[in-house]
Parts: structure tokens; C-alpha cells; sequence
């Protein structure tokens, strides 16, 4: 079908498909085992990225004069993958994504705009409905703190490649604020409550800069105008931790790059809110008691490891790259270079949380015509 002139450029037919598929259930079990079935959603998932590839090479058509039924086609309309957007393109009115089952054992969603059906997988966040907090600081007004330039140039890669760098990005442009060396520490507090309270499928919060532990062992952040020893002038995790709990978000993501940030994970504890437990997850750069370190250039090891596997991806992984399998990756290269090792704590009740699909796995650019 896929070589035949009779293909429908728009891809209706493909969307059928995967919509019926969607609709029959968990995953089928064929009689010949494991090695069997893995072979036929092999062949499927190599029938949809074929399909992909043939509606991107074709060239748009008007509609016949002679249907009036017909609409003008959208080429793009079963691509996963968009260019990049500008804040005011991105701005529409919000809709409700719906969750499919599993295709070839990848579940999706088609989350519509703007009349255009898009297929993303369920593990990757809805975009209208997920918030992102980026908070980097690495400028100080006293001299008891070093300072750490390279900490904004990371929190601002890591920005673009969560938003524009992926053919599916994780976060819309307009949902995701950063905020480069706050001063206060109830401005980031109050960042963090207005980013748990819109959020309603993922909350993900990223903090980088010096990481403190005050006398009693806690893990505390350090702003602009933090004094060490001084705690009411820095952001205290438990804050953090409490702020994150009260969201009405169904998965939730906390990255920290500081040191001594594994400390966070002795005071996760298990969800208590009345709403139905979420997923959550949290990834540490380093552990309670190790530093966290930047390399030559001033940019944070553990951020930029992050933006190279979300950029990039890894022959080896899987074609989506959820949280679990980006810090296997993660400690693999820490291993390997001889840097602390990153933690993670996850609670999954739902849906598993990914960030970007495996660039990696793309096809080559040179097999295209």
C-alpha cells in the first residue's frame, strides 16, 4: 500500500487503524510465543514509520474541483514530529487529550489541535496540560559562595531541548518558565505553587546552583542572596516537597543538580494526599553525601549528560526514553567517567513519564531521496 499511488496522502486511513487497534484492548497474544508477536508489532511499528516517511516525501495537492466533499489534505497530520513554534503560534484555545491502548506495545494519545490529529505516546507529557519550572542559580551577592556561570547556560539548553530541540517536544514553550537567579526565596516557592496548581497530567521541576544542608541535615538550595548559615535565605526541599504534593498533577518530576542533592530521597515518603496517588519521580545528581560537579567549562556534568541523552539518545535504549531507562543511561556515563553516581526515587501508580523519544533510532537522513 505504502509504494501504491492509491496511499491517502492524509494518513486518515493509518489514524483508523491505530484509533481500532486502540479500541480492542490490551495487546494481543499470538499463539506462536513471545518471539512471534515481538516480530509482528516489529513489522507494524516498520509499516508506520514507512508510512510516516512516504507522506512526508509526497508534495502537497489542491482538492479536486470535482469533490466538494473532500477537504484539502494535511500532509503532516500523522507525523509525531513538528518544527519548532514561537510562544504566540503555540497560543490556542486548550484542549483534551485521549488516551489510547497499546500499539505494537507502545501506548499513545491523540491530543488534537487546531482540527489536526497528532499521535503522541501516553508516556510523553500533554502538552496543554503540563507545566515545567526551571530554576538556575549561579550568581551570589556575597563572597561565601562561589560563583556558577555555567549553571544558567545548562537550565537554558535544558529549556530548549524539553520545548524545541525534539521532533516531539515534551513541553509547549508557553508552559515552561525559567527563572535565572531569583533572589528571593518565596519568588521561587511562589513559582513552584502557581506550576502545581495549573498542572494537571505533568509537573516537572528542575534546580540547579549550590546545594546547602542546614544544621539539622536538611537539604536546602541557595538563591542570589542566600547567607550559609542563615536558613530563611535559601529554599528549603521539604518546602518544595510539600508544594509538589498538593498539585492536582498526575505524574510529577523533580531533577535536582547540587550537591548533596540525594538527600532529597531520605524525605520523598510515600504520597498521603486525598486525590488519587500520581506518579512520581525524583532524580538526584549526586548523593546525599557526594558534591556535584561542573566540568571545564563551567556547565554543570550531570545537566549536560541530560541534554546529550535527550538530544541524541542511545542506539541501545528504547524508542521513548522514560525517567527509569534516562537514568540508567545517566549512571552508565557517570560510571564510566568516574563522576558521582545519580539517584533516583520513583512511585509509579500510572502511566510511566517520558521526556523525548530516542534519537538514536531515527532513521538516517541519506536513506531519504
Amino acid at each position: 500500500m505504502l509504494t501504491s499511488g492509491r496511499c491517502p496522502r492524509d494518513g486518515s486511513t493509518l489514524f483508523d487503524l491505530a484509533e481500532w487497534l486502540g479500541r480492542q484492548g490490551s495487546r494481543p497474544h499470538l499463539r506462536g510465543g513471545d518471539e512471534d508477536e515481538e516480530r509482528f508489532f516489529a513489522e507494524l511499528d516498520a509499516l508506520w514509520a514507512a508510512a510516516v516517511t512516504f507522506t512526508l516525501l509526497q508534495p502537497p495537492e489542491p482538492p479536486p474541483p470535482t469533490s466538494p466533499r473532500q477537504s484539502t489534505p494535511d500532509s503532516s497530520a500523522e507525523v509525531p514530529s513538528r518544527p519548532a513554534e514561537s510562544p504566540e503560534s503555540k497560543a490556542r484555545p486548550p484542549s483534551t487529550a485521549v488516551e489510547g491502548k497499546a500499539i505494537g506495545g507502545r501506548a499513545v494519545s491523540s491530543q488534537p489541535s487546531s482540527g489536526t490529529r497528532t499521535l503522541r505516546h501516553a508516556e510523553m507529557p500533554e502538552l496543554e496540560e503540563s507545566r515545567a519550572l526551571l530554576v538556575a542559580t549561579g550568581s551570589y551577592d556575597g563572597a561565601s559562595l562561589l560563583g556558577l556561570p555555567g549553571v544558567h547556560k545548562g537550565a537554558r539548553a535544558l529549556a530548549d531541548v524539553l520545548t524545541s530541540s525534539q521532533p516531539d517536544p515534551a513541553f509547549a514553550v508557553d508552559k515552561l518558565r525559567l527563572m535565572i537567579d531569583p533572589e528571593d526565596p518565596r519568588d521561587i516557592l511562589r513559582a513552584v505553587q502557581a506550576a502545581a496548581d495549573e498542572a494537571r497530567d505533568v509537573l516537572m521541576l528542575y534546580f540547579a546552583g549550590h546545594g546547602l544542608v542546614s544544621q539539622r541535615g536538611e537539604l536546602q538550595f541557595a538563591t542570589r542572596s542566600t547567607e550559609p548559615g542563615v536558613d530563611y535565605t535559601t529554599v528549603r526541599y521539604n518546602d518544595i516537597r510539600e508544594l509538589v504534593a498538593s498539585s492536582r498533577a498526575k505524574r510529577s518530576l523533580v531533577v535536582l543538580d547540587a550537591c548533596y542533592s540525594g538527600r532529597a530521597l531520605d524525605v520523598m515518603g510515600p504520597y498521603t494526599g486525598m486525590q488519587e496517588a500520581p506518579s512520581t519521580y525524583l532524580l538526584a545528581s549526586a548523593g546525599a553525601r557526594s558534591a556535584s560537579f561542573v566540568d571545564s567549562d563551567g556547565m554543570p556534568i550531570f545537566t549536560q549528560q541530560l541534554i546529550d541523552v535527550l538530544n541524541f539518545g542511545d542506539p541501545e535504549a528504547s524508542e521513548i526514553l522514560t525517567i527509569r531507562e534516562i537514568h540508567q543511561l545517566l549512571a552508565y556515563r557517570a560510571r564510566r567517567d568516574g563522576h558521582p553516581l545519580p539517584e533516583l526515587r520513583a512511585n509509579e501508580t500510572g502511566h510511566a513519564l517520558a521526556l523525548a523519544r530516542n534519537r538514536a533510532l531515527d532513521p538516517p537522513r541519506e536513506d531519504l531521496p
